[in-house]
């Protein structure tokens, strides 16, 4: 029975954190929505975003490096991290990388977010 109770404990700990996490990650600074003209596609569209959203692919480059010990790319057909650890495949659905999802198709591109990935690429 007392296994059963820490058990319990356990778990609900872990959905507070988990309830917690998300909240502030939801309310951190990102932009609702991106905005890039329709001329701009593929490797114009990946410039573009470079130009004109540095300070969002500098955090995102901060959390690659420094947080997932990812490989940060960034070229004229890729932009993204690669080879990351403790990335899990469920922050592909939190709001910041739904906004890059939606950004990287709006160039015609093609977004990837695995466990181990999230990039943009044409």
């Amino acid at each position: 029975m007392r296994d059963r109770t820490i058990l319990i404990i356990f778990i609900v700990i872990a959905l507070v954190l988990y309830f917690l996490y998300n909240k502030n990650e939801d309310s951190q600074s990102y932009p609702q929505n991106y905005s890039i003209p329709p001329e701009y596609k593929g490797s114009q569209g990946l410039n573009y975003i470079r130009n004109n959203y540095a300070s969002d692919l500098a955090q995102a480059r901060s959390l690659c490096v420094n947080q997932f010990k990812g490989n940060w790319v960034d070229n004229s057909n890729e932009r993204g991290c690669l080879n990351m650890q403790g990335f899990s495949s469920y922050y592909c659905y939190t709001s910041a990388i739904q906004n890059i999802v939606n950004l990287c198709n709006s160039i015609g591109a093609n977004p990837i977010c695995s466990s181990n990935q999230a990039s943009c690429t044409v």
